[in-house]
């Protein structure tokens, strides 16, 4: 996992914890922009997560294609 502070704090994990009962469908989206990145040939460069939270989004598209750059901005 990419280590980075605001994933390691107990707030960071709250949020993840209850995004799904705020956000019902937060993993499905989630999936559907790794599915368009991959389909648009989008996997390296770098990605701008705006409203990142606790870079969840980030965390997957790094962990799927370790030669991307990522910022988060939230």
């Amino acid at each position: 996992m990419t280590e980075y502070r605001w994933n390691q704090s107990e707030l960071a994990a709250g949020y993840d914890a209850g995004a799904a009962v705020v956000h019902p469908y937060y993993v499905e989206v989630q999936d559907a922009i790794l599915a368009a990145m991959e389909a648009a040939g989008a996997t390296d460069g770098l990605v701008v997560d705006l409203g990142g939270g606790s870079g969840r989004l980030v965390e997957r598209v790094l962990e799927r294609w370790p030669e991307t750059a990522a910022l988060i901005i939230d």
